[in-house]
């Protein structure tokens, strides 16, 4: 049901969970649960940037050979690496929490409700002084 909802979304451990998640596959081997989720992020992804002639790839799966190589075959957007942009792949996710920061630092709100669906718009994060 996640996967047929409309953007903007986000989920969290109300709809993928480690315990359902073993539960749902304790009869599968491992080899088969890997393929099957690596073709879940690949056919996500290519759904997601259907209209994009290109696809930024950062992270851990930006340096996975098997799952590139699916994008592409699924894809006709150019995969690139987020370097070209500027940013290592391995970057990426710490790029992206220290610009949440600043946000939360200079008060400004993000519009949460064209990321996430939630509204209204909020500061991110918070501040623990220690």
């Amino acid at each position: 049901p996640y996967f047929a909802k409309k953007p903007p979304k986000s989920c969290g451990r109300e709809e993928f969970s480690p315990t359902n998640f073993r539960r749902d596959y304790k009869n599968h081997n491992a080899q088969n649960i890997q393929r099957t989720l690596l073709e879940l992020t690949a056919q996500t992804i290519t759904q997601s940037a259907k209209q994009s002639a290109k696809i930024y790839l950062c992270g851990g799966g930006a340096r996975n050979k098997h799952l590139t190589r699916r994008l592409a075959e699924l894809s006709k957007a150019k995969m690139r690496l987020s370097c070209d942009i500027g940013i290592p792949p391995e970057q990426m996710e710490a790029a992206a929490f220290a610009w949440l920061a600043r946000e939360h630092m200079e008060s400004r709100p993000i519009n949460t409700k064209t990321i996430t669906g939630a509204h209204p718009p909020r500061i991110p994060g918070a501040l623990y002084p220690r």
